[in-house]
């Protein structure tokens, strides 16, 4: 019951750290069907290009020595033959030792295809659990034994059917077969097997594409998450929401006492109006140029202009230079040569409408 109600509340899609994980466990995508699809498209291969002209020459070599096998046992010593017997027998060797090197190559490159090069370590470790016999007793019992076994079924029955079509329109050659000669016996024989191998092979292909995609949606089926798993794992990466809210906070409290410390020293605040807004200090004996004394955003930004209107300092909506200043300026340091030209424009209208109110007065 606990299972099925952990499975149960597992909606949510696995994590790419979840994935990672299962990843150095050795817990991959993995789908027999891709293996055997390499496996059998080597092995067609193998046998439409290689085997034609190695079958020759094993029947060449075998029918040399049997014509003229007369001549071992007259002109022959034990010595002479040993090598032509190596000779024979080597071919042989090779042609039985084909399907093994088949077999490791195409698991190799059908894992590689799935899943690419991974080292995991873990997958190593030896776990006691897969010799359990009760926990084995499960796994031949499983809904996915059975899974397994209805596919074989229907896998088989499938590649049978397509095999006897692909080779029904050349069974008419297999009644007359007797009556050819051995090396067209075996012509025909070949091509029959690569007719009915390319069918196979095609068909592979496709149940592979398929049990792939079966494959992985199971995956990531088992690697999904509770709402729980996926806050704790946000915890784990990206640190408790509420110390990080405490910490933005203080963040958020240190700015506005430095926003409050450093306002009364500037002589001009140059707003988005709403978005940013920042605060300038300029002496002309002392500076060479206006001083950025303070500068927020949003709230930090309406935080400035308010201490503004209460120190009675002169707020200017300017949207791009203040956006400017706000993005290449930084706290305590001299505004730059691209900004001279607006800002000292502004500070001369506000020294002329200075002067002209003191004149009316």
């Amino acid at each position: 019951m606990a299972e099925e109600q952990d499975d149960s509340q597992k909606t949510e899609e696995p994590t790419q750290k979840r994935i990672e994980d299962a990843i150095k466990k050795g817990k991959v995508v993995y789908s027999k069907e891709v293996t055997s699809f390499v496996m059998l498209s080597l092995l067609t291969a193998l046998i439409a290009f290689v085997l034609p002209s190695l079958s020759r020459k094993i029947t060449f070599n075998l029918s040399s020595y049997i014509a003229n096998s007369y001549n071992f046992q007259r002109d022959y010593t034990g010595s002479d033959i040993l090598p032509i017997v190596f000779s024979a027998s080597g071919d042989l060797f090779i042609f039985a030792i084909i399907p093994f090197i088949v077999a490791i190559v195409g698991i190799v490159l059908g894992n590689f295809l799935q899943n690419g090069f991974i080292s995991s370590p873990e997958a190593i470790i030896p776990d006691l659990s897969k010799i359990s016999p009760i926990a084995g007793f499960k796994r031949i019992f499983s809904l996915k034994s059975v899974v397994e076994l209805l596919k074989g079924v229907v896998k088989i029955s499938i590649i049978g059917c397509t095999a006897y079509y692909a080779v029904y329109s050349e069974i008419q050659f297999i009644n007359f077969i007797h009556d050819v000669s051995v090396a067209d016996m075996m012509a025909i024989l070949l091509k029959i097997s690569i007719k009915m191998m390319i069918a196979i092979c095609v068909l592979q292909g496709a149940i592979a594409a398929l049990d792939y995609l079966y494959e992985r949606h199971t995956y990531l089926k088992n690697l999904k998450m509770t709402k729980q798993e996926v806050k704790d794992e946000l915890k784990q990466n990206d640190g408790d929401p509420e110390i990080k809210a405490k910490i933005r906070s203080i963040r958020i409290q240190r700015s506005r006492q430095r926003i409050t410390s450093a306002m009364p020293k500037a002589d001009l605040v140059i707003t988005n109006p709403v978005h940013f807004a920042v605060a300038l200090s300029y002496d002309p004996e002392s500076m060479h140029a206006p001083k950025l004394v303070a500068k927020g955003q949003d709230k930090m930004a309406l935080r400035i202009k308010e201490i503004a209107k209460e120190l009675d300092i002169t707020i200017v909506e300017n949207p791009p230079l203040a956006r400017a200043i706000y993005n290449n300026v930084d706290w305590d340091e001299f505004i730059h040569a691209d900004h001279y030209k607006a800002v000292a424009q502004i500070m001369t209208k506000l020294k002329k409408f200075s002067s002209a109110a003191n004149g009316k007065k």
